[in-house]
């Protein structure tokens, strides 16, 4: 129970960070220095570009590998349906060049939000 809590507060000061500070925050955060330089690089960018929806964009990206280790993009396409198969979504998540241990991974958390949820 104290770890699910610690989870919340590490992802609550995550989301926060992404929102207050700068895009890429999450990724500091869990040592992932270029790719939160590069973030927090592009969040820059995409504000001056495309103005706050874009820098909202990059921030969300950044929150997303860092909490599932997948961008903002792969998330949404990898939003299975509830009827997929257990046998579909492993095929699938193996066409796209998932490893075994990273789709069991993946599998152990959806069990672990499921039982959560319950």
């Amino acid at each position: 129970m104290a770890e699910r809590h610690n989870k919340i507060l590490r992802n609550g000061i995550k989301v926060l960070g992404e929102a207050a500070v700068l895009p890429g925050t999450s990724l500091l955060l869990d040592g992932k220095i270029k790719a939160g330089a590069l973030h927090a690089g592009g969040g820059i960018l995409a504000k001056l570009v495309l103005g706050v929806p874009g820098l909202v964009l990059v921030a969300a990206n950044s929150y997303s590998q860092s909490v599932t280790g997948q961008s903002l993009l792969q998330n949404v396409l990898h939003n299975k349906a509830p009827d997929s198969s257990l046998k579909e979504i492993v095929e699938q998540d193996l066409a796209s060049g998932k490893t075994p241990d990273e789709i069991k991974a993946g599998l152990a958390e959806d069990v672990d939000d499921i039982c959560a949820q319950a």
